[in-house]
């Protein structure tokens, strides 16, 4: 039953597409507005984009740390959690190993730390 009432959705959004001059002029303007609202959030994340690279590249020249606008604007988070916190420090990795040992032995210790998060599941 679903997959009948889909396909006639479907048949239905297509015809509605198809005769879209024929929709009154009040539907058109709507239409239009909408994809103009859409394609100016568009904007506004490609300017959003554009402007938090811009201030990293600043900072991460006038300080060792860059500074990042909306750290989880790009994260697999929900849409408030893509806003919080503001800004953040990103810390610079260290590349010798802490303890003077080998690589090897580093890896190992590396991969035995697991996140807060997964060791909170592992109790």
């Amino acid at each position: 039953l679903m997959v009948i009432l889909g396909g006639i959705g479907v048949v239905a959004v297509v015809l509605a597409g198809v005769m879209f001059p024929l929709w009154p002029s009040v539907l058109r303007n709507g239409t239009w507005y909408l994809s103009m609202l859409a394609l100016g959030l568009l904007g506004l994340l490609f300017a959003t984009a554009i402007v938090r690279l811009i201030i990293y590249l600043i900072t991460m020249v006038a300080a060792p740390q860059g500074l990042w606008i909306f750290p989880n604007l790009f994260e697999d988070v929900g849409f408030f959690e893509s806003f919080v916190p503001l800004y953040a420090w990103e810390v610079p990795k260290d590349t010798k190993p802490a303890s003077g040992g080998s690589a090897k032995t580093s890896a190992a210790a590396a991969a035995t730390m697991a996140p807060a998060s997964d060791q909170k599941k592992a109790e």
